[in-house]
């Protein structure tokens, strides 16, 4: 039979890995479950491999597929951008018009979307920095095509897709007195200055549900909203103060030593975030490519 691997595989892997089922998979492919799973067989049959595990109803990739996954979305990604390219060749890029709800997403996304772009290249991506503390009501507005943002409900009208989960931490200078601390109460703040992006009101109520909710621990003796993340990173390594960020935004300068990084206590401030997009996408843009290639990045180490 020989070891062909036709796109048609590529292209299953990458539904089923996005869907979780085969069900929904075949929906996509617009094919019938039967004819998938069939598939699959021959796939894993002509290899001798095995790509997915069955838990329940949903089907997980093995570490082996989890490899495949990763090279399948970039080739299939490839194969698309190319029919588009031979039949509208004169075509001129389409704008996906981007927000998201925290500054420090701002810091890392710049490095992705170069990747996208250079993959996608009739696509170019806009950020609207300007709606980044209305990300939802921007999308509302038809402002942005790609909102994301830390809110958990469904919303009818948008699709709402998981793409990443990051770590608020207290960023401070080495020589810094909380420095010598393997974590960070909120009430060790109590007689400091605190730097921090301009908050949502969702970040305002997150944060005091998660930290605070009796409001009775001390907060910080002076708060000072800076919306740029290294400017903040730059006044904490010179020991102005401390400051609340992404540990992905900040990773780069703690492995320099600039700064070190605490967890707070006694939980990790963690947080999911969500993009969520219009479901008739009225404009056709490749949102699904978009939000895998964001997922595939932060799935890596910050």
């Amino acid at each position: 039979m020989g070891h062909a691997l036709d796109l048609k595989y590529l292209q299953l892997v990458v539904a089923v890995a996005e869907e979780g089922t085969l069900t929904r998979a075949g929906q996509r492919l617009h094919l019938t479950q039967s004819a998938l799973s069939h598939q699959l067989a021959e796939l894993e049959q002509r290899f001798g491999i095995e790509v997915f595990q069955r838990q329940g109803r949903r089907l997980q990739l093995t570490p082996l597929g989890d490899r495949l996954l990763g090279r399948a979305r970039t080739l299939v990604n490839q194969v698309a951008e190319l029919e588009a390219d031979l039949l509208n060749p004169g075509r001129t890029a389409q704008e996906l018009r981007l927000v998201t709800q925290c500054f420090t997403c701002y810091h890392w996304m710049p490095t992705l979307l170069v990747d996208f772009e250079r993959q996608h290249p009739n696509v170019a991506v806009s950020l609207v920095v300007e709606s980044t503390r209305n990300a939802l009501e921007a999308l509302e507005a038809g402002a942005v095509d790609v909102a994301i943002s830390t809110e958990e409900r469904e919303i009818p009208r948008y699709h709402r897709n998981f793409v990443f989960e990051d770590e608020l931490v207290i960023a401070l200078s080495p020589n810094h007195r909380l420095a010598q601390q393997a974590f960070i109460h909120y009430a060790d703040l109590a007689n400091e200055r605190l730097l921090l992006h301009p908050p949502s009101e969702l970040d305002k109520r997150w944060f005091q549900e998660m930290v605070n909710p009796d409001g009775c621990k001390p907060g910080p003796r002076l708060i000072q909203h800076i919306p740029v993340t290294d400017t903040i990173i730059e006044l904490v390594a010179q020991g102005f103060g401390c400051a609340l960020l992404s540990r992905r935004a900040t990773a780069h300068a703690a492995a320099q030593g600039r700064v070190v990084l605490r967890a707070f206590a006694p939980q990790p401030l963690t947080r999911s975030f969500f993009a969520f997009s219009r479901r008739d996408n009225p404009k056709n843009l490749p949102i699904d490519k978009f939000l895998a290639a964001v997922q595939e990045h932060c799935a890596s180490p910050a």
